[in-house]
């Protein structure tokens, strides 16, 4: 019997989710799980908060969730500091969309998962951070593009 030939993204998906995997959507999910672990971005070894999540209708994805500086302080705002020695429970059981943003890391504009808050969350601007670390980029849609998924769940 043939062996079934695996898609594009089981080839080269990655572990962590990237704005490639949103196809321009926004997402909403529920985070189940919060651990720190030391990623490599622009040769250089960082720590970041990794959220495990689940959809709406409860299907577990198959990709985490590096969070960025940027998504790290709207969390912080809405649902409070993390103990992060203690899995970062004051994030876990809440919901947030997720999206393709560009942001300016490194010098120049990066595309990047953006998490915002849905429950319990107070009103957040949106600042983006020169030093957020984005994983890698894929192909950046146009501005009209990006504002036609704006207020997609």
């Amino acid at each position: 019997m043939a062996q079934a030939i695996p898609s594009y993204q089981d080839l080269y998906g990655g572990e962590y989710l990237n704005p490639v995997d949103l196809s321009g959507k926004v997402v909403r999910v529920m985070f189940t799980k919060a651990e720190v672990l030391e990623l490599r971005c622009q040769n250089q070894k960082n720590h970041k908060i990794v959220l495990s999540a689940k959809l709406e209708n409860g299907t577990p994805c198959k990709k985490k969730v590096a969070v960025n500086k940027t998504s790290a302080k709207q969390l912080a705002v809405a649902w409070g500091v993390p103990d992060t020695k203690a899995g970062c429970k004051c994030w876990l059981g809440k919901r947030a969309d997720l999206s393709h943003a560009k942001v300016q890391a490194f010098g120049k504009l990066a595309d990047c998962v953006l998490i915002t808050p849905v429950d319990d969350a107070k009103a957040v601007p949106v600042v983006h951070d020169e030093d957020d670390l984005t994983p890698p980029p894929g192909p950046v849609p146009d501005e009209s593009e990006l504002r036609e998924h704006d207020h997609e769940a």
